[in-house]
């Protein structure tokens, strides 16, 4: 989950509020994890103050470091 999908499931007027909320809740009935990186969540912070507490506050999302491993991670779907 990136700062644009928790910010969307934090702000229950945005317009994609509703699908990210049933990827919450799908997750709460054991169909998949969620996992958002914290440097995604800290530039979402900066954006809607309160956003990064608000998700650490939520119990099925797994808040992960973005070290050298996950940006090799994420960059290798780009061929990078």
């Amino acid at each position: 989950m990136d700062h644009t999908a928790a910010g969307a499931l934090y702000d229950p007027k945005d317009p994609f509020n509703e699908a990210v909320a049933a990827f919450y809740v799908q997750a709460s009935g054991g169909l998949g994890d969620l996992y958002a990186p914290v440097l995604s969540l800290t530039a979402g912070d900066a954006e809607r103050p309160g956003l990064l507490g608000y998700i650490k506050g939520l119990r099925l999302i797994r808040i992960e470091a973005f070290d050298t491993d996950a940006a090799v991670t994420a960059t290798a779907r780009f061929g990078a």
